[in-house]
Protein backbone atom coordinates (compact mmCIF):
# COMPACT_ATOMS: atom_id res chain seq x y z
CA UNK A 1 0.00 0.00 0.00
CA UNK A 2 1.44 3.37 -0.91
CA UNK A 3 -0.03 6.78 -1.47
CA UNK A 4 1.50 10.20 -1.96
CA UNK A 5 1.16 13.44 -3.86
CA UNK A 6 3.64 15.07 -6.19
CA UNK A 7 3.63 18.48 -4.56
CA UNK A 8 2.98 17.84 -0.87
CA UNK A 9 2.15 20.54 1.62
CA UNK A 10 2.78 18.40 4.69
CA UNK A 11 5.52 15.99 5.65
CA UNK A 12 4.63 12.33 5.45
CA UNK A 13 6.32 9.79 7.67
CA UNK A 14 7.40 6.35 6.38
CA UNK A 15 4.27 4.87 7.93
CA UNK A 16 2.05 7.47 6.30
CA UNK A 17 1.24 9.44 9.47
CA UNK A 18 0.79 13.14 8.74
CA UNK A 19 0.56 15.74 11.48
CA UNK A 20 -3.01 16.64 10.56
CA UNK A 21 -4.52 13.20 9.95
CA UNK A 22 -3.75 9.53 9.56
CA UNK A 23 -3.32 8.49 5.95
CA UNK A 24 -1.82 5.48 4.22
CA UNK A 25 0.85 5.82 1.56
CA UNK A 26 -1.01 3.90 -1.08
CA UNK A 27 -2.32 5.89 -4.02
CA UNK A 28 0.42 7.20 -6.27
CA UNK A 29 -0.74 10.25 -8.16
CA UNK A 30 2.08 11.24 -10.43
CA UNK A 31 4.93 9.61 -8.51
CA UNK A 32 4.33 5.95 -7.87
CA UNK A 33 5.92 4.47 -4.80
CA UNK A 34 6.48 1.17 -3.09
CA UNK A 35 6.39 -0.58 0.17
CA UNK A 36 8.86 0.84 2.62
CA UNK A 37 5.83 0.77 4.93
CA UNK A 38 5.49 -2.94 4.32
CA UNK A 39 9.03 -3.53 5.57
CA UNK A 40 8.20 -1.67 8.74
CA UNK A 41 4.92 -3.50 9.32
CA UNK A 42 6.41 -6.94 8.71
CA UNK A 43 9.76 -6.50 10.43
CA UNK A 44 8.64 -8.60 13.38
CA UNK A 45 7.84 -11.47 11.01
CA UNK A 46 11.17 -11.51 9.22
CA UNK A 47 13.58 -11.91 12.09
CA UNK A 48 16.99 -10.30 12.31
CA UNK A 49 17.53 -10.03 8.56
CA UNK A 50 14.30 -8.12 8.08
CA UNK A 51 15.01 -5.82 11.01
CA UNK A 52 18.50 -5.16 9.65
CA UNK A 53 16.97 -4.15 6.34
CA UNK A 54 14.57 -1.76 8.03
CA UNK A 55 17.34 -0.18 10.11
CA UNK A 56 19.40 0.26 6.98
CA UNK A 57 16.46 2.03 5.31
CA UNK A 58 16.01 4.34 8.30
CA UNK A 59 19.70 5.21 8.16
CA UNK A 60 19.36 6.12 4.51
CA UNK A 61 16.31 8.29 5.19
CA UNK A 62 18.28 10.31 7.71
CA UNK A 63 21.07 10.64 5.18
CA UNK A 64 18.76 12.39 2.70
CA UNK A 65 18.61 15.42 4.94
CA UNK A 66 22.41 15.62 5.03
CA UNK A 67 22.76 16.10 1.27
CA UNK A 68 23.73 13.84 -1.57
CA UNK A 69 27.31 13.44 -0.40
CA UNK A 70 26.18 12.09 2.94
CA UNK A 71 23.78 9.74 1.19
CA UNK A 72 26.58 8.34 -0.95
CA UNK A 73 28.69 7.83 2.18
CA UNK A 74 25.83 5.98 3.88
CA UNK A 75 25.31 3.82 0.82
CA UNK A 76 28.99 2.90 0.64
CA UNK A 77 29.19 2.26 4.37
CA UNK A 78 26.11 0.03 4.35
CA UNK A 79 27.35 -1.87 1.30
CA UNK A 80 30.83 -2.37 2.76
CA UNK A 81 29.40 -3.66 6.04
CA UNK A 82 27.32 -6.26 4.24
CA UNK A 83 24.02 -4.74 5.39
CA UNK A 84 23.05 -3.21 2.06
CA UNK A 85 19.78 -4.83 0.92
CA UNK A 86 20.18 -3.83 -2.72
CA UNK A 87 17.03 -1.72 -2.74
CA UNK A 88 16.05 0.57 0.08
CA UNK A 89 13.21 2.96 0.74
CA UNK A 90 14.09 6.63 0.88
CA UNK A 91 11.57 9.30 1.69
CA UNK A 92 12.52 12.01 -0.78
CA UNK A 93 12.43 15.67 0.14
CA UNK A 94 10.63 18.19 -2.05
CA UNK A 95 8.38 17.07 -4.92
CA UNK A 96 7.25 13.52 -4.38
CA UNK A 97 7.90 13.69 -0.64
CA UNK A 98 6.32 10.64 0.85
CA UNK A 99 7.10 8.45 -2.12
CA UNK A 100 9.60 5.65 -1.74
CA UNK A 101 12.45 5.76 -4.20
CA UNK A 102 14.62 2.78 -5.02
CA UNK A 103 18.19 3.24 -3.88
CA UNK A 104 20.49 1.33 -6.17
CA UNK A 105 23.71 -0.56 -5.55
CA UNK A 106 25.45 1.25 -8.39
CA UNK A 107 25.53 4.94 -9.24
CA UNK A 108 25.77 5.94 -12.89
CA UNK A 109 28.90 7.71 -14.09
CA UNK A 110 28.71 11.01 -15.97
CA UNK A 111 29.59 9.16 -19.17
CA UNK A 112 26.79 6.65 -18.64
CA UNK A 113 23.85 9.06 -18.50
CA UNK A 114 20.73 8.14 -20.44
CA UNK A 115 18.48 10.82 -21.93
CA UNK A 116 15.34 11.06 -24.01
CA UNK A 117 16.27 10.43 -27.64
CA UNK A 118 19.28 8.22 -26.83
CA UNK A 119 19.63 4.71 -28.16
CA UNK A 120 18.29 2.42 -25.44
CA UNK A 121 20.81 0.11 -23.75
CA UNK A 122 20.67 -3.64 -24.14
CA UNK A 123 18.81 -5.58 -21.45
CA UNK A 124 21.39 -7.42 -19.36
CA UNK A 125 19.72 -9.83 -16.97
CA UNK A 126 20.47 -13.05 -15.09
CA UNK A 127 17.59 -15.12 -16.38
CA UNK A 128 14.58 -14.85 -18.69
CA UNK A 129 11.19 -16.24 -17.82
CA UNK A 130 9.98 -16.27 -21.39
CA UNK A 131 11.87 -15.42 -24.62
CA UNK A 132 14.67 -12.81 -24.33
CA UNK A 133 14.00 -9.39 -25.87
CA UNK A 134 15.79 -6.16 -26.59
CA UNK A 135 14.68 -2.68 -27.80
CA UNK A 136 14.33 -2.27 -31.57
CA UNK A 137 13.85 -6.02 -31.93
CA UNK A 138 11.72 -6.58 -35.02
CA UNK A 139 11.04 -2.87 -35.43
CA UNK A 140 8.50 -2.84 -32.59
CA UNK A 141 7.69 -0.28 -29.95
CA UNK A 142 9.17 -1.65 -26.73
CA UNK A 143 7.86 -0.99 -23.21
CA UNK A 144 10.28 -1.93 -20.43
CA UNK A 145 8.72 -2.10 -16.95
CA UNK A 146 10.82 -2.09 -13.78
CA UNK A 147 8.76 -3.62 -11.00
CA UNK A 148 8.79 -5.94 -7.98
CA UNK A 149 6.36 -8.51 -6.63
CA UNK A 150 6.46 -6.77 -3.22
CA UNK A 151 5.58 -3.40 -4.75
CA UNK A 152 1.81 -3.06 -4.56
CA UNK A 153 1.55 -0.13 -7.03
CA UNK A 154 3.54 -2.20 -9.54
CA UNK A 155 1.35 -5.29 -9.09
CA UNK A 156 -1.75 -3.12 -9.44
CA UNK A 157 -0.52 -2.00 -12.86
CA UNK A 158 0.06 -5.50 -14.27
CA UNK A 159 -3.52 -5.80 -15.61
CA UNK A 160 -2.82 -2.69 -17.69
CA UNK A 161 0.09 -4.50 -19.34
CA UNK A 162 -2.02 -7.58 -19.90
CA UNK A 163 -4.65 -5.44 -21.65
CA UNK A 164 -2.07 -3.57 -23.75
CA UNK A 165 -0.46 -6.85 -24.79
CA UNK A 166 -3.83 -8.16 -25.97
CA UNK A 167 -4.78 -4.84 -27.60
CA UNK A 168 -1.62 -4.27 -29.67
CA UNK A 169 -0.39 -7.83 -30.17
CA UNK A 170 2.68 -8.12 -32.37
CA UNK A 171 3.13 -4.34 -32.70
CA UNK A 172 4.16 -3.96 -29.06
CA UNK A 173 6.91 -5.75 -27.15
CA UNK A 174 6.51 -5.74 -23.38
CA UNK A 175 9.23 -6.71 -20.92
CA UNK A 176 9.06 -6.65 -17.12
CA UNK A 177 12.30 -6.61 -15.08
CA UNK A 178 12.62 -7.33 -11.36
CA UNK A 179 15.71 -7.47 -9.14
CA UNK A 180 14.14 -10.29 -7.13
CA UNK A 181 15.18 -13.91 -7.36
CA UNK A 182 13.77 -16.26 -9.96
CA UNK A 183 12.04 -18.24 -7.22
CA UNK A 184 10.33 -15.13 -5.83
CA UNK A 185 8.97 -14.29 -9.27
CA UNK A 186 7.87 -17.85 -10.02
CA UNK A 187 6.16 -18.03 -6.64
CA UNK A 188 4.31 -14.81 -7.48
CA UNK A 189 3.24 -16.24 -10.84
CA UNK A 190 1.47 -19.08 -9.02
CA UNK A 191 -0.71 -16.63 -7.11
CA UNK A 192 -4.22 -15.66 -8.35
CA UNK A 193 -4.47 -12.12 -9.69
CA UNK A 194 -7.63 -11.73 -7.60
CA UNK A 195 -9.47 -14.19 -5.37
CA UNK A 196 -11.06 -16.76 -7.67
CA UNK A 197 -9.34 -15.40 -10.79
CA UNK A 198 -6.63 -16.82 -13.02
CA UNK A 199 -3.12 -17.11 -11.65
CA UNK A 200 -0.60 -14.54 -12.85
CA UNK A 201 1.29 -17.12 -14.91
CA UNK A 202 -1.73 -17.52 -17.18
CA UNK A 203 -2.16 -13.75 -17.56
CA UNK A 204 1.38 -12.48 -18.07
CA UNK A 205 2.16 -13.66 -21.57
CA UNK A 206 5.12 -11.34 -22.08
CA UNK A 207 8.77 -11.94 -21.04
CA UNK A 208 9.80 -11.44 -17.42
CA UNK A 209 13.46 -10.85 -16.58
CA UNK A 210 15.45 -11.56 -13.41
CA UNK A 211 18.04 -8.86 -12.62
CA UNK A 212 19.44 -9.77 -9.21
CA UNK A 213 22.84 -8.30 -10.13
CA UNK A 214 21.17 -4.95 -11.00
CA UNK A 215 22.84 -4.69 -14.38
CA UNK A 216 19.77 -3.48 -16.27
CA UNK A 217 18.84 -1.31 -13.31
CA UNK A 218 22.23 0.41 -13.64
CA UNK A 219 22.00 0.80 -17.42
CA UNK A 220 18.43 2.11 -17.39
CA UNK A 221 17.16 3.50 -14.09
CA UNK A 222 20.48 4.69 -12.68
CA UNK A 223 21.64 6.09 -15.99
CA UNK A 224 18.37 8.01 -16.38
CA UNK A 225 18.51 9.03 -12.69
CA UNK A 226 14.96 7.89 -12.00
CA UNK A 227 14.74 5.20 -9.34
CA UNK A 228 10.98 4.90 -8.86
CA UNK A 229 8.93 1.71 -8.95
CA UNK A 230 6.98 0.95 -11.01
CA UNK A 231 8.70 2.76 -13.87
CA UNK A 232 8.18 2.36 -17.63
CA UNK A 233 10.63 3.16 -20.43
CA UNK A 234 9.08 3.47 -23.91
CA UNK A 235 11.39 2.94 -26.88
CA UNK A 236 10.36 3.59 -30.48
CA UNK A 237 10.70 1.23 -33.45
CA UNK A 238 14.35 2.26 -33.85
CA UNK A 239 15.17 1.41 -30.25
CA UNK A 240 15.49 5.03 -29.11
CA UNK A 241 14.23 6.06 -25.69
CA UNK A 242 11.26 8.41 -26.10
CA UNK A 243 9.32 8.47 -22.83
CA UNK A 244 9.81 7.56 -19.16
CA UNK A 245 7.19 7.59 -16.43
CA UNK A 246 4.63 5.71 -14.41
CA UNK A 247 2.41 3.12 -16.13
CA UNK A 248 -0.76 5.22 -15.75
CA UNK A 249 0.70 7.87 -18.06
CA UNK A 250 2.09 5.62 -20.77
CA UNK A 251 -0.92 4.94 -22.98
CA UNK A 252 -1.08 8.31 -24.76
CA UNK A 253 2.60 8.31 -25.76
CA UNK A 254 2.38 4.61 -26.63
CA UNK A 255 -0.54 5.14 -29.01
CA UNK A 256 1.30 7.99 -30.74
CA UNK A 257 4.45 5.91 -31.19
CA UNK A 258 2.51 2.99 -32.62
CA UNK A 259 0.68 5.32 -35.01
CA UNK A 260 3.88 7.08 -36.04
CA UNK A 261 2.63 10.39 -34.62
CA UNK A 262 5.09 10.77 -31.74
CA UNK A 263 7.03 14.03 -32.00
CA UNK A 264 10.64 13.12 -31.27
CA UNK A 265 11.64 16.80 -31.18
CA UNK A 266 9.08 17.71 -28.51
CA UNK A 267 9.75 14.71 -26.25
CA UNK A 268 12.95 16.10 -24.60
CA UNK A 269 11.22 19.44 -23.99
CA UNK A 270 8.31 17.72 -22.26
CA UNK A 271 10.65 15.98 -19.87
CA UNK A 272 12.61 19.18 -19.25
CA UNK A 273 9.42 21.10 -18.40
CA UNK A 274 8.29 18.42 -15.95
CA UNK A 275 11.60 18.58 -14.09
CA UNK A 276 11.50 22.36 -14.13
CA UNK A 277 8.05 22.33 -12.50
CA UNK A 278 9.32 20.15 -9.68
CA UNK A 279 12.39 22.36 -9.22
CA UNK A 280 10.30 25.55 -9.13
CA UNK A 281 7.87 24.07 -6.66
CA UNK A 282 10.66 22.91 -4.40
CA UNK A 283 12.08 26.45 -4.36
CA UNK A 284 8.59 27.82 -3.54
CA UNK A 285 8.39 29.60 -6.90
CA UNK A 286 4.89 28.27 -7.31
CA UNK A 287 3.52 30.90 -9.66
CA UNK A 288 6.20 29.99 -12.18
CA UNK A 289 5.50 26.30 -11.57
CA UNK A 290 1.87 26.88 -12.54
CA UNK A 291 2.92 28.66 -15.74
CA UNK A 292 5.25 25.82 -16.67
CA UNK A 293 2.51 23.26 -15.94
CA UNK A 294 0.17 25.16 -18.24
CA UNK A 295 2.80 25.03 -20.98
CA UNK A 296 2.98 21.25 -20.60
CA UNK A 297 -0.78 20.84 -20.94
CA UNK A 298 -0.80 23.10 -23.99
CA UNK A 299 1.95 21.01 -25.58
CA UNK A 300 0.05 17.76 -24.93
CA UNK A 301 -3.60 18.51 -24.12
CA UNK A 302 -4.60 14.82 -24.17
CA UNK A 303 -1.87 13.56 -21.83
CA UNK A 304 -3.71 12.45 -18.68
CA UNK A 305 -0.57 12.40 -16.56
CA UNK A 306 0.16 16.05 -17.34
CA UNK A 307 -3.44 17.05 -16.72
CA UNK A 308 -3.25 15.43 -13.28
CA UNK A 309 -0.03 17.34 -12.62
CA UNK A 310 -1.73 20.59 -13.60
CA UNK A 311 -4.74 19.82 -11.41
CA UNK A 312 -2.53 19.28 -8.40
CA UNK A 313 -0.67 22.53 -9.03
CA UNK A 314 -4.01 24.37 -9.25
CA UNK A 315 -5.22 22.85 -5.99
CA UNK A 316 -1.99 23.74 -4.20
CA UNK A 317 -2.21 27.28 -5.57
CA UNK A 318 -5.83 27.50 -4.31
CA UNK A 319 -7.10 28.21 -7.82
CA UNK A 320 -10.26 26.34 -6.96
CA UNK A 321 -12.52 27.53 -9.78
CA UNK A 322 -10.16 26.28 -12.48
CA UNK A 323 -9.20 23.20 -10.45
CA UNK A 324 -12.83 22.17 -9.91
CA UNK A 325 -13.65 22.59 -13.59
CA UNK A 326 -10.67 20.44 -14.55
CA UNK A 327 -11.55 17.79 -11.92
CA UNK A 328 -15.05 17.39 -13.39
CA UNK A 329 -13.60 17.15 -16.90
CA UNK A 330 -11.10 14.49 -15.86
CA UNK A 331 -13.77 12.51 -14.01
CA UNK A 332 -15.70 12.21 -17.26
CA UNK A 333 -12.54 11.54 -19.26
CA UNK A 334 -11.46 8.70 -16.93
CA UNK A 335 -14.98 7.23 -16.68
CA UNK A 336 -13.83 3.68 -17.56
CA UNK A 337 -10.44 3.67 -15.83
CA UNK A 338 -10.85 2.73 -12.17
CA UNK A 339 -7.22 3.43 -11.26
CA UNK A 340 -7.22 6.97 -12.66
CA UNK A 341 -10.62 7.71 -11.11
CA UNK A 342 -9.25 6.50 -7.80
CA UNK A 343 -6.22 8.77 -8.00
CA UNK A 344 -8.33 11.72 -9.05
CA UNK A 345 -10.70 11.26 -6.11
CA UNK A 346 -7.84 10.93 -3.64
CA UNK A 347 -6.06 13.99 -5.02
CA UNK A 348 -9.12 16.24 -4.75
CA UNK A 349 -9.96 14.95 -1.27
CA UNK A 350 -6.48 15.14 0.28
CA UNK A 351 -4.17 17.47 -1.66
CA UNK A 352 -5.62 20.44 0.23
CA UNK A 353 -8.06 20.82 3.09
CA UNK A 354 -10.44 23.51 1.90
CA UNK A 355 -14.24 23.74 1.62
CA UNK A 356 -13.70 25.28 -1.82
CA UNK A 357 -12.45 22.06 -3.39
CA UNK A 358 -15.09 20.10 -5.31
CA UNK A 359 -15.69 17.02 -3.16
CA UNK A 360 -18.75 16.16 -5.24
CA UNK A 361 -16.42 15.48 -8.19
CA UNK A 362 -14.24 13.37 -5.91
CA UNK A 363 -17.30 11.45 -4.72
CA UNK A 364 -18.48 10.76 -8.27
CA UNK A 365 -15.02 9.52 -9.26
CA UNK A 366 -14.62 7.35 -6.16
CA UNK A 367 -18.07 5.78 -6.49
CA UNK A 368 -17.43 5.03 -10.15
CA UNK A 369 -14.06 3.40 -9.34
CA UNK A 370 -15.71 1.20 -6.69
CA UNK A 371 -18.45 0.21 -9.15
CA UNK A 372 -15.92 -0.66 -11.87
CA UNK A 373 -14.09 -2.96 -9.46
CA UNK A 374 -17.37 -4.51 -8.20
CA UNK A 375 -16.68 -3.40 -4.61
CA UNK A 376 -13.82 -5.92 -4.42
CA UNK A 377 -10.83 -3.58 -4.31
CA UNK A 378 -9.77 -2.43 -0.86
CA UNK A 379 -7.90 0.56 -2.26
CA UNK A 380 -10.94 1.91 -4.12
CA UNK A 381 -13.18 1.38 -1.11
CA UNK A 382 -10.68 3.16 1.11
CA UNK A 383 -10.68 6.20 -1.16
CA UNK A 384 -14.47 6.33 -1.20
CA UNK A 385 -14.51 6.13 2.59
CA UNK A 386 -12.01 9.00 2.81
CA UNK A 387 -14.10 11.18 0.50
CA UNK A 388 -17.22 10.44 2.55
CA UNK A 389 -15.33 11.33 5.72
CA UNK A 390 -14.20 14.64 4.17
CA UNK A 391 -17.85 15.33 3.33
CA UNK A 392 -18.80 14.79 6.96
CA UNK A 393 -20.59 11.49 6.23
CA UNK A 394 -18.79 9.66 9.03
CA UNK A 395 -21.28 6.82 9.39
CA UNK A 396 -21.05 5.94 5.70
CA UNK A 397 -17.26 6.29 5.84
CA UNK A 398 -17.16 3.74 8.67
CA UNK A 399 -19.33 1.26 6.76
CA UNK A 400 -17.26 1.53 3.58
CA UNK A 401 -13.96 1.38 5.45
CA UNK A 402 -15.11 -1.81 7.15
CA UNK A 403 -15.55 -3.26 3.66
CA UNK A 404 -12.06 -2.07 2.72
CA UNK A 405 -10.56 -3.82 5.75
CA UNK A 406 -12.40 -7.03 4.87
CA UNK A 407 -11.17 -6.92 1.24
CA UNK A 408 -7.53 -6.15 2.10
CA UNK A 409 -5.01 -9.01 2.37
CA UNK A 410 -4.59 -9.93 6.01
CA UNK A 411 -0.90 -8.98 6.03
CA UNK A 412 -1.69 -5.48 4.71
CA UNK A 413 -4.71 -4.48 6.78
CA UNK A 414 -2.99 -2.23 9.29
CA UNK A 415 -3.31 1.11 7.40
CA UNK A 416 -6.94 0.35 6.50
CA UNK A 417 -7.66 -0.45 10.13
CA UNK A 418 -5.94 2.78 11.16
CA UNK A 419 -8.24 4.80 8.92
CA UNK A 420 -11.25 2.90 10.28
CA UNK A 421 -10.21 3.72 13.84
CA UNK A 422 -9.89 7.39 12.84
CA UNK A 423 -13.47 7.43 11.53
CA UNK A 424 -14.83 5.56 14.55
CA UNK A 425 -13.10 7.96 16.93
CA UNK A 426 -14.48 10.95 15.05
CA UNK A 427 -17.97 9.46 15.18
CA UNK A 428 -17.65 8.82 18.91
CA UNK A 429 -16.48 12.38 19.51
CA UNK A 430 -19.45 13.74 17.58
CA UNK A 431 -21.82 11.51 19.56
CA UNK A 432 -20.34 12.69 22.87
CA UNK A 433 -20.68 16.31 21.78
CA UNK A 434 -24.36 15.84 20.94
CA UNK A 435 -24.98 14.45 24.42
Amino acid sequence: MSRSVLLPANAVSPCGIRPDRIISLRKPLLWPQCTFRRWLLTAHLGGAAQISRVLCCLTLILAVGCGEGALVDQENSARDSGQWPGRSGIIQDGPGQGMVVVASRVRASDEGRLSIGDQAPLLQVDEWIGPPTTPAQGGKVHAVLFWATWCEPAVRELPRFVRLSEQYGEDLQLTAISAESSEDIRQFLRRPSRPGNKIWKDLLQFPLAVDTQHRSEMLWQNAFEDLRLPLVFLCDQEGKLQWVGEPAGMEGPLQEMLAGDWDTLVAPELYRLENEIRRLYTSNNRGSARNEARKLVELRPHDTRLQMLYLEVLLREESYSEANTLAKKLSQQFSEDAELLNRLAWMVATAVDSPKRDLSAALDAAERAVALTREQDADMLDTLARVCFCLGETERAVQIQQQAVARAPESERSPYEGALQEYLSDGQTASDTQR
